[in-house]
Formats: structure tokens, sequence, C-alpha cells
């Protein structure tokens, strides 16, 4: 029987989709990109802005801290 979701094939879709817009935009505007789309997702937003309020305004330093990136 064949699946019909592949998780894994999932995340290495995503994660190439990030590649690509990191190689396009440069890493500190993929970033603010990506913190714009969890914070406009109504389950993540809410997440996120509970964890780190002080991120709600898209504090880009604070973001990349986050993910291991330079400031």
């Amino acid at each position: 029987m064949a699946k019909e979701f592949d998780c894994v094939e999932m995340k290495r879709e995503i994660q190439a989709e990030h590649r690509r817009e990191a190689e396009e935009l440069g890493e500190e505007e993929a970033a603010r990109r990506q913190w714009e789309r969890v914070l406009a997702d109504p389950l993540l937003g809410e997440i996120a802005r509970r964890r780190w309020p002080e991120l709600s305004n898209v504090d880009r330093n604070v973001w990349k801290s986050k993910q291991g990136l330079r400031p």
C-alpha cells in the first residue's frame, strides 16, 4: 500500500524552499519573512507571541539569534 502522505518528503521540500528563499533574499530578509508568516498564522502566531513577546514587532537580531544566525 502506497503512502498518501510522506512527512519526510514534505520536510525536505520545505527546507529546500527555505534555502532557495535565503539564497534569493539573503538570510536576514528570509528570516524576517519566515517570522512574519509565523506571526500571521492563527495557531503558530498565538504560540509565538506568548513564548517570545519581545519578537512581536519582528526584531530581526533577536529572531536571528533564536535561529542560530549571526545578528
